[in-house]
């Protein structure tokens, strides 16, 4: 495994450029994912356009929340945990929480009171650093939410499962009440409208 790692860092409002990073040890708990696909949110438009004002305070940061990859490593307690070994292919899930505040504690963790959420809430500043997929590795923290995905599927398709997938049955499901066999209105031709 390299020493050293590089990652695209929003610096400023519309300012990108490339930042090395050391490559994180990992223990017991965590590990680390070699970025295989990261896909392009709208939501990291208005990231890097300044839009999202509530990202600023965040800055610098490595955006990226649409997650494909391989675990370059991972300790033995996180493998059976998320039932997965060093090489397999994983999707991973934008939001992590702390698992200590209320939400966590409740299963609804993508509400963290400490906002634990890749691409967004964590600035590259804290260690150790790759809190985003813009790069080449990313940080797979104790509670990183992991999903083991099959080689066939193809990246353009494992990449939109946990962020875009997910949201569209967040969305209509668990917030709109939706149910098989209703009719619904979709507005928009983006990524989360054909979801």
């Amino acid at each position: 495994m390299p020493k050293k790692t590089r990652s695209m860092v929003l610096e400023d409002v519309r300012r990108l450029s490339f930042h090395e990073f050391d490559v994180p040890e990992t223990g017991k708990e965590d590990g680390l994912l070699k970025v295989e696909m990261c896909g392009v949110c709208g939501s990291d438009v208005g990231i890097y356009t300044g839009k999202a004002t509530r990202i600023l305070p965040y800055l610098p940061l490595i955006m990226g929340h649409e997650i494909l990859g391989r675990i370059e490593a991972m300790g033995p307690t996180a493998c059976r945990r998320h039932g997965v070994k060093v090489g397999d292919r994983v999707v991973v899930e934008f939001a992590f929480g702390c698992g200590h505040c209320a939400p966590c504690l409740s299963g609804r963790y993508v509400f963290c009171e400490k906002s634990g959420r890749y691409g967004t809430y964590v600035s590259c500043k804290t260690p150790p650093h790759l809190w985003g997929a813009y790069g080449e590795y990313l940080y797979l923290p104790p509670r990183a939410m992991i999903h083991k995905v099959r080689e066939d599927v193809p990246a353009e398709a494992a990449v939109l499962i946990c962020a875009v997938m997910g949201n569209a049955v967040r969305w209509l499901r668990q917030v709109g009440g939706v149910s098989i066999g209703q009719t619904v209105v979709i507005e928009g031709p983006g990524q989360q409208g054909l979801a």
